[in-house]
């Protein structure tokens, strides 16, 4: 009877044995706080900038020449101006403008000078990307800035519109090739 008694006590001590590590290694995971991970970054901003096309001929509806007679109109859609507003602000209001010297020719005195005054500028459909709410607004052109395209948008933003620019040739215009320059400006 000896023996069955060790084999006894032998195994009890060895389940014993198991449920203490089982125990104790259950107890180890459940002890000691979280580890937070702080997790940083910088979003940087960038500027607000307008591009134009660098050129544009007027001509007359239905015609392919650049040349009008005296009490005629002039056009044309210039292509492409673009604002891109990269100042990653949460509120980013801007406003497009554009002005126009006067038209001249020869040596630019009264008679070979037709006045901004006498162009139109439209800026059409303003296609838009990002959080942008920019409007047209059709000008009559002037030696100073006149407002075609505003903005309430926030976060990076472009606009870009094709403007028809218009000029009413006066009765009294001379002959000659006549240049003037559009500004185009955002702010």
């Amino acid at each position: 009877m000896k023996k069955s008694r060790i084999r006894v006590l032998g195994a009890a001590a060895v389940i014993g044995a198991a449920l203490t590590t089982t125990s104790a290694s259950g107890a180890m995971a459940a002890t000691g706080p979280p580890a937070d991970t702080t997790v940083t970054f910088t979003v940087t901003n960038g500027d607000l900038t307008i591009s134009a096309p660098s050129g544009v001929a007027l001509i007359p509806a239905g015609s392919d020449s650049d040349s009008g007679l005296p009490g005629s109109t002039v056009a044309a859609t210039m292509g492409d101006t673009v604002v891109t507003d990269n100042r990653a602000a949460l509120l980013t209001p801007w406003i497009a403008t554009v002005s126009e010297t006067d038209f001249t020719t020869g040596t630019a005195t009264l008679p070979e000078t037709i006045s901004a005054g006498d162009a139109g500028y439209d800026p059409g459909t303003v296609a838009k990307t990002g959080d942008i709410t920019a409007t047209g607004n059709s000008v009559t052109l002037s030696n100073d800035a006149q407002q075609v395209v505003t903005d309430a948008g926030s976060g990076d933003n472009t606009a870009t519109w094709d403007a028809t620019i218009t000029l009413a040739i006066p009765a009294t215009a001379i002959v000659g090739d006549y240049t003037g320059t559009l500004t185009s400006s955002v702010g």
